[in-house]
């Protein structure tokens, strides 16, 4: 899980979910960003900023990606096994790869997730690689609680974390 390289083109596309618009963008070895409920000036100008590279608009699904967006908000299981471009500092591409064994409907505490990666004491750090998460719902940081079973927060508000795990049946 690499930076996009120089001059690469990072395409775009909107998917129309029951949650409102969600934006992704990708990179050629796999989906890069989702942002729910963003609106697009913003949506690019994050993206423009993060990569700095030309942005495409590409009209058709990519990776997969919004066929199986189409299963998950059916409210069925569906293994986001897509490919995926991450750029993150070491210790937050390893949060977000234990993220990814959290199995639907099923949650985790932000400890627990800690203790899952080898770093116990790290629980407030797994906050902020959450909050960080530049794919949420293929890397699932919503099914990420506090200790005492509290919702925490969400990068995309709070509202979007309850719509998520009621979507997986967990509330």
């Amino acid at each position: 899980m690499k930076r996009p390289t120089a001059n690469q083109p990072i395409w775009f596309s909107r998917y129309e979910s029951p949650l409102g618009v969600i934006f992704a963008a990708a990179a050629a070895e796999g989906v890069a960003e989702l942002s729910i409920g963003a609106d697009e000036a913003s949506f690019l100008t994050k993206m423009r900023a993060k990569y700095g590279y030309q942005i495409i608009e590409m009209r058709r699904p990519f990776f997969g990606l919004f066929e199986k967006l189409d299963v998950y908000f059916d409210g069925l299981p569906v293994d986001f096994d897509l490919p995926v471009r991450l750029s993150g500092a070491a210790f937050e591409t390893t949060v977000w790869k234990g993220l990814r064994t959290i199995p639907w409907g099923h949650t985790a505490s932000y400890a627990g997730v800690a203790l899952m990666i080898g770093r116990p004491k790290a629980a407030r750090a797994v906050g902020g690689a959450c909050g960080r998460n530049p794919l949420p719902i293929i890397i699932p940081c919503h099914r990420v609680l506090n200790a005492d079973g509290r919702l925490g927060g969400y990068t995309g508000g709070v509202e979007i974390k309850i719509a998520l795990l009621k979507i997986e049946g967990v509330l």
